[in-house]
């Protein structure tokens, strides 16, 4: 080959390895790595899970980093969005485990670089309600409808109303006395605020838990109504007390039913 050629062909050359280095898309993106690093981890309502988060980049290129959360079947929720710079990110994230929520929530850990290119990682936190044991209040008195006394109970605050007056959603236990004479007292509950029942005499009152009582009345007949009210009936029912569903287990320790209405009750203690 003469040098005419030689010249034109090893410009070509050289052309084509330096387009060739030039025009590589490159093949690295932000690495991210999260320990625990547990794909599922499981955990408590309440309890506070700490991640230890390291990312890498590529020289001096990393641009943001995020973290997300997603209760299963709800939006996505932005807990962290930044700006960073450098080769690598040391960062420590805090999750509070919602004692609202049971079931999964979804956590990714999100790093850019400069060009945009994404490295990301995440686990499933599988909460559990915590196994509670529940609060009891004994002697609590609710009289015939028509004694002139409270007749209605309102679970959340523990305290008794007149169903005349009170708001209907705080009358979660009410007398069912429904003629205004001297017969005898009907031994009937029921709940103007809506909530329902579950008869449960086998129930194990003296180690109710927030976990057993749910159960107990997932699993029950619900009742709107309740007849035939007396000592040692023990009845669960659930109210809802701002965004959280309150269990509660009623035993009746007594009914009181005298000639007439005026002093005719029921006396009963709660766990909740």
């Amino acid at each position: 080959m003469n040098n005419f050629f030689k010249i034109p062909f090893l410009l070509f050359i050289t052309g084509l390895s330096v387009c060739s280095f030039s025009c590589k898309k490159k093949n690295y993106i932000p690495v991210v790595h999260v320990s625990p690093s547990n794909i599922n981890i499981s955990a408590m309502q309440g309890d506070v899970l700490t991640f230890k988060v390291y990312v890498s980049g590529d020289e001096e290129d990393l641009s943001r980093f995020a973290i997300h959360t997603q209760i299963e079947n709800a939006v996505i929720k932005t807990e962290l969005d930044t700006t960073i710079s450098g080769k690598v990110l040391y960062y420590t994230y805090q999750y509070i485990c919602p004692d609202t929520i049971e079931g999964s929530v979804f956590i990714t850990f999100s790093a850019y670089d400069k060009d945009g290119e994404k490295g990301e990682t995440g686990t499933r936190v599988i909460i559990a309600p915590e196994s509670i044991i529940l609060t009891e209040t004994a002697g609590h008195i609710i009289y015939s409808k028509f004694s002139g006394s409270p007749d209605v109970f309102d679970i959340a605050t523990g305290t008794v109303k007149f169903s005349g007056v009170a708001p209907l959603n705080v009358q979660d236990i009410a007398d069912y006395d429904t003629i205004p004479s001297d017969s005898l007292l009907q031994k009937a509950w029921h709940s103007p605020a809506g909530n329902q029942f579950v008869a449960f005499s086998g129930f194990d009152y003296a180690n109710a838990t927030n976990l057993t009582a749910k159960a107990a009345y997932n699993a029950g007949i619900k009742l709107s109504f309740l007849s035939d009210v007396k000592s040692n009936d023990i009845f669960i029912t659930k109210i809802n007390h701002g965004a959280k569903d309150i269990y509660a287990v009623i035993r009746v320790t007594n009914v009181i039913d005298l000639p007439g209405l005026a002093n005719d009750k029921y006396e009963f203690n709660l766990k909740k």
